[in-house]
């Protein structure tokens, strides 16, 4: 089963430097649970994570109320933005995508010369 609704919650923004951010509130996700890919200009990020229901609880376990569910985001990125170059970084239960502004897209001027 795949998520495609509001899970996993979301924050986007642009920061001062002009690059896009995307940060996934993860809480019982390791690394290596996640998969971030690229094609063209579309950034995926998925999960395999096997689905703990209520009806499956650990010996002990009174209620399960933490997500830990498969899912599957997929944006489409701007071509102001460079792919090639995303920085993702798992910290506390946060996954941080740092997507830098693409340099080479900047306006550049042409001067007109005279034969």
């Amino acid at each position: 089963k795949v998520s495609i609704g509001r899970f996993p919650r979301t924050d986007q923004w642009c920061d001062e430097d002009e690059n896009f951010r995307l940060v996934f509130a993860l809480a019982g996700y390791s690394s290596e649970d996640i998969e971030i890919s690229t094609e063209g200009r579309f950034l995926r990020i998925n999960s395999e994570k096997i689905n703990l229901d209520g009806n499956n609880l650990e010996k002990g376990m009174i209620y399960r109320g933490i997500a830990r569910r498969s899912f599957s985001k997929s944006y489409f990125i701007d071509s102001n933005y460079d792919l090639n170059s995303v920085k993702a970084i798992m910290k506390n239960g946060l996954l941080e995508l740092v997507i830098p502004k693409n340099k080479e897209k900047e306006i550049k001027k042409i001067s007109i010369g005279s034969e």
